[in-house]
């Protein structure tokens, strides 16, 4: 998690629920609570309040080079997390020029 969000030592908890009316394979509304929390400086992705939105890519290597053209900058590094035994999912979280964050997230694979 500290590799993805640039944040020491943190540590989510929440849930991610599915969308009416779009099926097993619909999106889903992410809901997570960091354990530590900042209010200093610069925006980070473990700051109370909204903190991000998540943006689902096919390919998050190609897509942060593409928005970093744009003037984005990566938070964190790019990092893939298992999903059960079998899965996973690739994430990294960026900024835009304004200081706003996103995430960019491959589908669970």
């Amino acid at each position: 998690m500290e590799k993805g969000t640039g944040v020491r030592e943190a540590h989510i908890t929440g849930a991610h629920i599915r969308l009416p009316g779009y099926g097993e394979t619909g999106p889903t509304l992410e809901l997570f609570s960091y354990d530590s929390h900042t209010d200093e400086g610069k925006k980070k992705i473990n700051r109370p309040g909204w903190c991000h939105i998540a943006f689902r890519v096919e390919n998050v290597a190609e897509a942060v080079r593409e928005v970093t053209s744009l003037g984005a900058t990566l938070l964190g590094e790019i990092v893939t997390t298992p999903v059960g035994t079998d899965k996973s999912v690739t994430w990294c979280y960026m900024t835009d020029p304004e200081d706003n964050i996103f995430e960019l997230q491959s589908s669970i694979q």
